[in-house]
């Protein structure tokens, strides 16, 4: 719901990277429950890479600046979904390198989708009728 009124890709970025590294802070949490914790951060590091990686794979493939925008629409829905599948403060359990991780493949789906619309707009257009 938040990611779905951010139209920016860049507001985007930032607030998803806001959430997910707001602390590194520890709780007093049993290790029955640190292993639960730890399973569902898993889940959801791997889920958003899969995801990620997914959709830059479908807008460099898309064939139209429409295509383009239906897909990181449906990136936002997906991802707004998923982290709701999860615990409350999940995203607070993935480790520095997994956040760096998901940092470095938002980079690459947004200059994907940079370079897919910018490629688009040269011969994206409706032919006039003679």
């Amino acid at each position: 719901m938040l990611f779905s009124k951010v139209k920016s890709p860049f507001l985007f970025i930032i607030l998803f990277f806001s959430l997910l590294g707001i602390a590194f802070s520890t709780t007093a949490c049993s290790p029955k429950k640190d292993a639960i914790d730890n399973e569902e951060a898993g889940f959801l590091y791997n889920s958003s890479l899969t995801l990620i990686s997914e959709i830059t794979s479908e807008i460099s493939r898309a064939n139209d600046s429409l295509s383009v925008d239906s897909l990181f629409n449906l990136f936002e829905k997906r991802l707004t979904n998923l982290n709701f599948a999860v615990a409350p403060e999940t995203d607070l359990k993935l480790t520095e390198q997994e956040n760096d991780s998901i940092f470095i493949l938002i980079n690459k789906l947004i200059e994907t989708k940079r370079e897919k619309l910018r490629d688009l707009s040269k011969v994206d257009t409706i032919p006039l009728p003679d």
